[in-house]
């Protein structure tokens, strides 16, 4: 099978740096003064990578966290996925610990990647930022949300729909930034999950899940068009909205 890939991120309407940050297969945006940034790519359906990261701070320091977080990913055989994860995750957080210490303020970033590999698929997150995927006119959500909201909705205290709008949502009960001695981060993992031609998943901080609901995302996934133009529908649709925040989508179509 053949991957395409796209992913843009954009500053928003109201925020003035770009805390968030992606990896496509190995590119990053790297250029942390640019407000608005996007990849693209094919690949084979072998050890292939996507994430998004959403990094908390401000000023520069949400910047620097979410480009740890991405820089310290490597794509990987499914087999040793869950390894490889917690290794890229615990460097990333021991960087961000070290930046915090020398800053003198706290800065951390939320991780949803991607793994693919030889026609099947699993996906690892940590934070709110989100993975769907999309088939058969049907998304659905793959990572779990690492907040107060969510852990209300677990306890049976709130529903689904009440979470979307109460005030935890935006309270992380898991992150990368966390000093050892704290907290043990625990990423979510999906079970190993095949790929079929037709396949789209979405990638995306909360600057999109915050203002574009879930059924509008379905409607404009199921336009089939290339990812790149999926994903620059689904960004304007957010700014429409009123971009309150940093928005990124990432886009992966499988085709056969």
């Amino acid at each position: 099978m053949k991957i395409h890939a796209a992913a843009i991120s954009h500053v928003g309407m109201i925020r003035e740096n770009n805390e968030d940050n992606f990896y496509l297969q190995g590119q990053i945006r790297a250029r942390l003064d640019e407000l608005q940034s996007r990849s693209s790519g094919s690949f084979a359906d072998e050890c292939v990578l996507f994430a998004v990261a959403d990094g908390m701070g401000g000023m520069a320091c949400g910047e620097l966290a979410s480009l740890a977080a991405v820089q310290s990913l490597q794509p990987c055989a499914l087999a040793d996925v869950q390894a490889v994860a917690m290794g890229s995750i615990g460097q990333a957080n021991g960087e961000i610990c070290r930046a915090q210490a020398l800053a003198g303020r706290q800065m951390g970033t939320t991780l949803a990647a991607l793994y693919m590999d030889a026609g099947k698929a699993v996906v690892c997150n940590i934070g709110d930022s989100r993975v769907y995927s999309f088939r058969k006119d049907s998304l659905t959500r793959l990572t779990v949300d690492h907040n107060q909201a969510q852990q209300m909705v677990a306890f049976g205290v709130l529903t689904e729909e009440e979470a979307a709008k109460h005030s935890g949502r935006h309270v992380l009960t898991q992150f990368i930034g966390i000093p050892e001695t704290e907290m043990v981060i625990q990423p979510h993992f999906t079970e190993e999950m095949e790929l079929q031609p037709g396949d789209l998943f979405l990638l995306c901080s909360d600057g999109l899940t915050d203002g574009v609901k879930e059924g509008e995302m379905t409607d404009l996934l199921a336009e089939a068009e290339d990812p790149m133009a999926m994903a620059e529908k689904l960004v304007a649709l957010a700014l429409d909205r009123g971009g309150r925040d940093n928005i990124t989508v990432l886009v992966v179509q499988i085709e056969e």
